[in-house]
């Protein structure tokens, strides 16, 4: 193996379908469904029915934190978030330098917006993490915020910035103001709306580094990473403009080009979540890219089993693509792609790792 391409050696992550990448994987794959309806209700007095991880599953807010002004949201993401973010910190070698830390974070805003850097900062505190020791970037972009951040980390690993880098994202549509929001926009689905999604919630981990880096540690590779890609769709969800593709197309062209052209993707982790728009979307980024697919490509689309989970989505569809290619050694590549509501794209493509090098 290249000593200096980059790869993840590990993942860890919470959601709806399970509390560690194992579990995720294992429930996805088999198509486990986990949508419940909670106490908040719709126009119609109906509970929303979303992608929950139950309270029981969740630590209880730290001392340090029960006087500190928090919203609901915030507390969530913050128990969401500290648990897989610790368990992975607690894999980088303790004489190595203090990893790189990149985080997504939603793009949808409520009564209280997302102050990035105190909520971040709030993360360590619960995870029991050494602030001062802390390197970390947010990444306020919602679903494509993660493989944003797996770009971004690549440049830093790639120049010698970093020795390692944690990515990852935690978001929660779990906010009373926010649901309502969205079901005014008519993008819930409910029984009388087929065209919208389930709101889920989750938070995502994976730990990045080069190759050379791995095997001095005798660390696993559960993955290469072979190319990253970023466009911006300027006729997004929001947009008045019209929707032409552009962005996503941009995303895939920009990973593909890094990767060997003789080289197919067989395996697709999207961003979907039930609307109409991204699978339109998908479609026009895929013909314009069609002799880089195999004719019998696989699409794999969490969201179907735990929701939407928003900045969490890309960290936990990277970590779940490794996952499966550590375990499903496969001569084609997996794309893992993102799409945000406000414009942002963002597309990674992985390798397996071959017998004996790892």
């Amino acid at each position: 193996m290249n000593q200096n391409r980059l790869v993840i050696v590990a993942a860890e992550m919470s959601s709806s379908v399970g509390l560690s990448v194992a579990e995720v994987s294992a429930s996805t794959l088999a198509r486990v469904m986990r949508v419940t309806e909670i106490e908040y209700c719709d126009y119609y007095h109906t509970g929303f029915r979303v992608g929950v991880v139950p309270q029981e599953h969740l630590p209880q807010l730290c001392p340090a934190l029960h006087q500190v002004a928090i919203s609901d949201r915030d507390r969530r993401m913050i128990r969401l978030a500290a648990g897989p973010l610790q368990r992975l910190i607690a894999k980088v070698p303790a004489s190595a330098a203090p990893p790189a830390v990149y985080l997504g974070l939603p793009e949808h805003q409520t009564t209280l917006p997302i102050n990035p850097q105190r909520l971040i900062d709030q993360i360590y505190v619960q995870a029991e993490l050494d602030q001062s020791a802390a390197t970390a970037k947010a990444l306020p972009y919602g679903r494509a915020a993660g493989l944003m951040g797996i770009q971004q980390a690549a440049a830093d690993l790639s120049s010698g910035q970093s020795e390692f880098a944690v990515v990852g994202g935690v978001d929660s549509f779990i906010d009373l103001y926010l649901l309502g929001v969205l079901e005014m926009q008519k993008r819930i689905r409910t029984d009388r709306n087929a065209d919208g999604f389930a709101p889920g919630e989750g938070a995502g981990f994976v730990l990045m580094t080069r190759s050379e880096t791995a095997s001095q540690w005798g660390l696993p590779v559960l993955a290469t990473i072979e190319g990253c890609g970023a466009g911006s769709e300027p006729g997004h969800f929001y947009s008045e403009k019209p929707y032409l593709g552009d962005g996503l197309t941009d995303a895939f062209r920009n990973c593909l080009s890094a990767t060997d052209e003789s080289r197919l993707v067989d395996c697709v982790y999207a961003s979907f979540n039930g609307e109409r728009y991204w699978a339109k979307e998908f479609s026009v980024a895929m013909l314009r890219h069609k002799k880089r697919f195999d004719d019998n490509c696989q699409m794999e689309h969490p969201a179907e089993c735990c929701g939407d989970m928003g900045a969490a989505g890309g960290a936990i569809m990277i970590g779940l693509a490794a996952h499966r290619m550590s375990r499903q050694r496969s001569s084609a590549d997996t794309l893992v792609y993102g799409s945000s509501d406000y414009g942002q794209r963002a597309a990674v493509v992985l390798s397996s790792v071959s017998p004996g090098e790892n």
